[in-house]
């Protein structure tokens, strides 16, 4: 990982993506990496990065999803709960009038 990050910071080149961002730094030409060599040597480590955070960013999902679960059962039987009450409430009422 730590050559991957050297790979970004000092032997690569800033390529421009669009024409509204200029860009503000290169490097020397035989200061740069060709793509070739970053394709072999650094992506790899960029894949295994990304494939842990999104193992990562999976395994918080799920844990969210499970927390949402919860949160929507305990809704349901509030509702059920308050629904059971305001009828109560209204026959005890609807009892009481002439």
């Amino acid at each position: 990982m730590k050559l991957s990050v050297v790979q970004l910071v000092q032997r690569s080149d800033f390529k421009r993506v669009s024409d509204a961002i200029p860009i503000t730094k290169s490097r020397p030409k035989e200061k740069v990496d060709p793509p070739a060599k970053f394709e072999g040597v650094y992506a790899p480590s960029y894949t295994y990065a990304i494939a842990l955070r999104l193992e990562a960013l999976e395994a918080e999902l799920q844990k969210q999803n499970a927390e949402y679960k919860v949160a929507v059962e305990r809704a349901r039987l509030l509702h059920r709960d308050i629904t059971r009450a305001f009828r109560e409430l209204t026959d005890i009422s609807a009892g009481l009038d002439p």
